[in-house]
């Protein structure tokens, strides 16, 4: 189960998260994310996410800091890989972007 805020592309805030149980291993897995936008005139955007989750690693063909971040094995019609070892993640991360002139922007992610 899953859900996000979105009022717009310029709304002051977002949320967004899931949560989920695995029967096999009697384990919750979740995650969850949150952006604030501090200053709208400069997009100054202050983000911060923690998941705790089960991947299959061999059939990830991109790899990504983002917690709730897409792949690109998840679009794909046709991934290749070894898909039976799973592997548990932790990831928390702090994240900040500002965009100086329109179309320009600078992004840092700290990934703990």
């Amino acid at each position: 189960m899953g859900g996000r805020t979105y009022y717009g592309p310029n709304d002051k805030w977002r949320i967004q998260g899931y949560t989920a149980y695995g029967f096999k291993d009697d384990k919750v897995k979740y995650g969850i994310s949150g952006r604030w936008m501090v200053n709208p005139k400069n997009r100054l955007i202050l983000s911060l996410g923690n998941r705790r989750d089960v991947e299959q690693i061999g059939v990830s063909l991109t790899t990504s800091n983002d917690v709730l971040g897409r792949s690109f094995a998840s679009s794909a019609l046709f991934a290749g890989g070894v898909n039976n070892q799973l592997t548990n993640i932790s990831l928390t991360n702090i994240g900040a972007e500002i965009e100086f002139v329109k179309k320009f922007h600078l992004s840092n992610q700290f990934v703990v």
